[in-house]
């Protein structure tokens, strides 16, 4: 193994990893308010990253092994039902938004 260092954050006290600059000052996320980007995500957001993330198991980076056989088919039905899933989403949300313009 190897070591793990830490910060203790200087508003709670704390031990953490990161200390990201709140307001010109250095402190913990929590004593920051900060929140992660997957906590403030709302439905259709979470969907798109779902169908994004079937994408990349599908067709991934160079280098990386394809899924074969059934998983592969188990994959691409996901992410079809997943893209469909957030299409409809996101045209009941534009006509919600802007139908009135149309």
């Amino acid at each position: 193994g190897g070591r793990r260092y830490y910060f203790r954050c200087p508003k709670l006290g704390h031990r953490c990893e990161v200390l990201p600059s709140v307001g010109g000052v250095f402190a913990s996320r929590q004593a920051g308010r900060l929140t992660y980007q997957s906590q403030s995500a709302d439905q259709i957001d979470r969907m798109r990253d779902r169908a994004h993330r079937l994408e990349k198991r599908l067709w991934p980076d160079k280098g990386k092994p394809r899924p074969r056989g059934r998983n592969r088919e188990r994959l691409v039905e996901a992410w079809i039902e997943a893209g469909a899933a957030f299409e409809d989403m996101f045209a009941a949300t534009v006509m919600r938004r802007w139908g009135h313009l149309l």
